[in-house]
C-alpha cells in the first residue's frame, strides 16, 4: 500500500506478521528492530511455515498463530489485554521460558467468512491511487475470497495443512458483489485476483455469483484458480468467459499418466489435452501450473510436459518443484528426503527434496531448462504472430523475470545441492534411500518438530494443569485446571510474562 510507517509500528502494542517461508528472515529482521525501539511491544507470526514450524518461529517472536487467524488472533489480544489464562486460547503457540513451548489445540475453522474486510484500517488504504503505485512501480489488484479451503486433499498441497482436508466453506452471492462493488467504486482500478483454493469447488454457488456479476453489469477483469475438471461443464467456462475471467490459473501438475496417478489426481494426459482444447474453445486463456520432480518423473517425462503445453496452447506456465514443510504427524514426503538449507529457498523455485528418479541438482536444472523453453523472446513472437498478443507479452515478461530468479539459483543454490547429494544417487540417479540422513539435510540452527510429535488434538488440553508450567507448584486436588480465582496470580506467573508485561507493565 505504502512505505512502511515506522513511528506507527514502533509505537504499537502488538505486531502480526504473515510470513512465508521466503519472507521469514526479512520479518525477523523487522522484528529485531521494533524490539531494539519498544521492547514491549508484543510481536505474533503467522502463515504456512509458522503452522508447519512453530517451534523454530518462536525464536523470533512471542506468539504462532497455526492455520486461520480469524478466531484465534482476536480471542489472543483479548487474552493479553485481560490477563485471561492463554492455555484457553486455541490455535496459538507460545513459549513459557526458553526451553519449554506449549502449543494450545487447534482452533475450529471460521464458519462465517460472509464478512467483507475494511480496508480503511489498513493503514494508509484512503491515501492509495493509481499515480502514486506507479511512481513506486507497482500496480494495483483488488483481493476477493468467496470461498476457503477445498473438496479435495491432493498430497502435494499445503491447503490441506492450513484449512484441514476436505473442507470448503462459501461466501453468499449478495455478500461477495457487495464487496466487488465496493472496491470498484473506490478507485479506478478494476483488475481483480478471486484467491480460492478452487473457485468452483461448489459449482452451484460459484455459477450464482457469475450470473449476479452479468446481471449487475460488473465490468472487470478476474484471475481465479480453478481445477482441471472444469473443462466438463460448458455452461460454468461460458460464464467465466462472459464475465471477464482472464486467464484461468489452471492445475495441470503434469501431462503424464504415471505422475498423474502418483499424485492422485485421477486425471490422465486425454483428460488434460481434451481439457486444454475446450477450455480454449470458450475463448478462455490457461495458466498452466505444473508440480515437477514426482516419484514417477523423470527427465524425459518433464520435458515431454513443458513440450505438450506449447504445443496445445497454455498460454503461459507456473512449474513448481515437488516440496514439503517438515510438520507434524505423517507426511506424504518422508523427513529423511526433505532439504532445508534456509528459508531464503522456499520460494517456490527451489528442489528442496531428494527426487527418487533423478539428482536435486538435475531436477533444478530442469526447472530452469523448462522456463527458457517455454519463455523466450521466440516463444513470444510465435503466441503473436498467432494472434495471441498477450501471451506474447506474458511470455517475455516472464523472461525478464525469471532471469534475475534463474541467475541466482544458478550462484547461490546450485553450488549447495551438488554438495549435498554427493553419495546419494547410484550411476543412473536413482535415489539409495539407505544412505539418506534420517533426518533430512536441515541447516544447523532451524528447530523442527520431531517426526513422531502427534497433530494438535483437541483433547490435549482437557488433562493440562499448571503443574506442567511450573515443576514446583502442586496442582490443586484431582489435577484439574486452577479455579477462575486464582488465574490472574497463575496467568502474571507462569504464561507469557516477557509479552504480558512489556505490554502493560505494572498494570497486571
Amino acid at each position: 500500500v505504502k512505505p512502511i510507517d515506522w513511528d506507527f509500528v514502533y509505537s504499537s502494542q502488538v505486531v502480526g506478521f504473515q510470513t512465508q517461508a521466503c519472507t521469514a528472515h526479512r520479518t525477523f529482521e523487522f522484528i529485531r528492530q521494533i524490539k531494539a525501539r519498544n521492547e514491549r511491544v508484543v510481536t505474533i507470526i503467522g502463515g504456512t511455515p509458522p503452522t508447519a514450524l512453530p517451534e523454530d518461529m518462536l525464536r523470533h517472536c512471542d506468539f504462532v498463530v497455526r492455520q486461520e487467524g480469524d478466531i484465534a488472533l482476536p480471542d489472543l489480544l483479548d487474552a493479553l489485554r485481560t490477563g485471561r489464562d492463554l492455555r484457553q486460547v486455541t490455535g496459538i503457540s507460545y513459549k513459557v521460558n526458553e526451553s519449554q513451548v506449549v502449543h494450545n489445540p487447534e482452533a475450529p475453522l471460521a464458519q462465517d467468512i460472509d464478512i467483507i474486510p475494511d480496508l480503511s484500517l489498513v493503514h494508509g488504504w484512503l491515501e492509495l491511487n493509481r499515480w502514486k503505485l506507479l511512481w513506486r512501480g507497482r500496480l494495483q489488484m483488488h483481493i476477493v475470497q468467496p470461498s476457503r479451503g477445498c473438496p479435495y486433499a491432493c498430497s502435494f498441497c499445503i491447503v490441506p495443512m492450513m484449512f484441514n482436508a476436505h473442507t470448503y466453506r462459501v461466501r453468499g452471492v449478495d455478500n461477495v458483489i457487495e464487496e466487488i462493488k465496493g472496491k470498484l467504486a473506490a478507485g479506478d482500478c478494476r483488475r481483480f485476483m478471486f484467491v480460492d483454493n478452487y473457485f468452483g469447488g461448489d459449482r452451484r454457488q460459484a455459477k450464482a455469483l457469475l450470473r449476479r456479476i452479468l446481471a449487475e453489469g460488473i465490468e472487470f477483469r478476474c484471475f481465479a484458480f480453478c481445477r482441471l475438471e472444469i473443462y466438463k461443464d460448458p455452461e460454468f467456462l461460458t460464464l467465466l468467459k462472459q464475465a471477464g475471467f482472464d486467464p484461468l490459473f489452471t492445475g495441470f501438475e503434469s501431462i503424464n499418466d504415471r505422475t498423474c496417478q502418483s499424485f492422485g489426481t485421477r486425471e490422465t494426459a486425454a483428460r488434460s489435452i481434451q481439457a486444454i482444447q475446450t477450455i480454449k474453445d470458450h475463448g478462455l486463456r490457461i495458466s498452466g501450473s505444473f508440480i515437477i520432480g514426482s516419484d514417477d518423473d523423470t527427465v524425459d517425462g518433464i520435458r515431454a510436459n513443458i513440450e505438450a503445453a506449447l504445443r496445445h496452447g497454455i498460454d503461459n506456465i507456473n512449474i513448481f518443484p515437488l516440496a514439503a514443510l517438515p510438520g507434524r504427524g505423517p507426511q506424504p514426503i518422508p523427513r529423511k528426503r526433505m532439504i532445508l538449507l534456509d528459508y531464503d529457498f522456499g520460494s517456490g523455485n527451489h528442489v528442496t527434496l531428494f527426487p527418487k528418479q533423478m539428482k536435486p541438482s538435475t531436477l533444478q536444472q530442469e526447472y530452469i531448462r523448462a522456463y527458457r523453453q517455454f519463455n523466450n523472446a521466440g516463444t513470444a513472437l510465435k503466441a503473436i504472430r498467432q494472434g495471441d498478443l498477450q501471451a506474447g507479452i506474458e511470455r517475455f515478461a516472464a523472461y525478464l523475470a525469471h532471469r534475475a530468479i534463474i541467475a541466482d539459483i544458478e550462484k547461490r543454490y546450485l553450488p549447495l545441492l551438488y554438495k549435498v547429494e554427493e553419495g546419494l544417487y547410484d550411476k543412473h540417479e536413482r535415489l539409495i534411500e539407505d544412505q539418506l540422513p534420517p533426518h533430512g539435510v536441515v541447516a544447523e540452527g532451524y528447530l523442527l518438530p520431531p517426526e513422531e510429535a502427534t497433530l494438535f488434538d483437541p483433547q490435549l488440553q482437557q488433562g493440562l494443569s499448571v503443574a506442567n508450567f511450573d515443576p514446583g507448584f502442586t496442582s490443586p486436588p484431582g489435577g484439574d485446571i486452577v479455579s477462575v480465582a486464582t488465574l490472574p496470580d497463575i496467568v502474571r506467573a507462569h504464561t507469557l510474562d516477557m509479552a504480558l508485561r512489556k505490554c502493560y507493565g505494572n498494570q497486571i
